[in-house]
């Protein structure tokens, strides 16, 4: 950034005194959105700084300073200041626009390579382990679990997880009424995303998210509408909304390991069926 700056200004000073005029002040310009486009917001504002003050040192009276003789030449300065924010603010959007698209790219690479291991076969419980870890790090989230709705509705069994305490897995039982968060996601199609644990109505907050301090999460059903299988979950000790890509993703998840447990529920009823004939 500083040496787009330096020869921009250099050349500047060149043609200013060849010209014998000021205009070549606007120079600069070009320093501040090559540095911005190549480099982007931060050494875009870098060029803009040391540009803005190069400036003021060489092309606006008195010279050889940079305060200005009158508010006349405000103007030239206003221009850099104005142009180095637009100019970041661009480099910032692209930058969120790139970031956005590796990441989107990165999720559908890994959403493509689980659905293909889980669904050519395997233990069930590696799919279920991976599901967790795979939607933990799609959200960038420090918990997560799968909960296995157990016979007659009695709860929902903490089949696996991540960041838990090791003794709750395979032992702690979270209700599945319909005041409850496990209830309401199996009753819910789409996900359910908790903006913030303190201030939720819609359901309780079990214990074991709250002694974890759990503020935000998201959860989604597994299994179909009308013979659920569990609830797949992640959650974070800070606030956090996923967008609707990272959604997708985490509905995604839950849609794969549906379409294994479906394909489990058919093998176990062609076993049975042929045994009993």
């Amino acid at each position: 950034a500083a040496a787009l700056a330096i020869v921009a200004l250099a050349f500047a000073v060149t043609l200013s005194t060849a010209l014998q005029t000021r205009a070549s002040f606007v120079l600069p310009l070009t320093a501040i959105l090559l540095a911005t486009w190549i480099c982007g917001r931060g050494p875009g504002l870098a060029a803009a700084v040391f540009a803005a003050l190069a400036g003021l040192y060489y092309f606006i009276p008195p010279g050889d300073s940079v305060f200005l003789a009158n508010s006349e030449d405000i103007l030239p300065s206003l221009i850099l200041v104005f142009a180095a924010l637009f100019l970041s603010l661009f480099a910032a959007e692209r930058d969120r626009a790139r970031e956005s698209a590796r990441t989107q790219a990165r999720r559908q690479g890994a959403l493509a390579k689980f659905g293909q291991q889980t669904l050519q076969g395997g233990a069930f419980s590696t799919a279920l382990d991976e599901g967790v870890a795979l939607v933990c790090e799609m959200l960038g989230l420090t918990h997560g679990f799968a909960l296995e709705l157990l016979p007659n509705e009695a709860g929902l069994l903490l089949k696996t997880g991540r960041g838990w305490n090791g003794q709750a897995i395979g032992q702690t039982v979270l209700p599945g009424d319909a005041g409850s968060l496990a209830g309401y996601t199996l009753d819910s199609p789409t996900p359910i995303v908790i903006a913030d644990a303190r201030t939720e109505n819609r359901f309780g907050i079990p214990p074991l998210l709250s002694d974890h301090g759990v503020r935000s999460g998201v959860m989604v059903a597994i299994g179909d509408v009308g013979h659920p299988w569990g609830v797949l979950g992640a959650f974070t000790n800070r606030r956090r909304s996923p967008n609707p890509e990272e959604l997708q993703g985490v509905q995604a998840v839950a849609n794969i390991l549906s379409a294994a447990i479906g394909r489990q529920r058919a093998e176990n009823e062609l076993r049975a069926s042929e045994t009993r004939y």
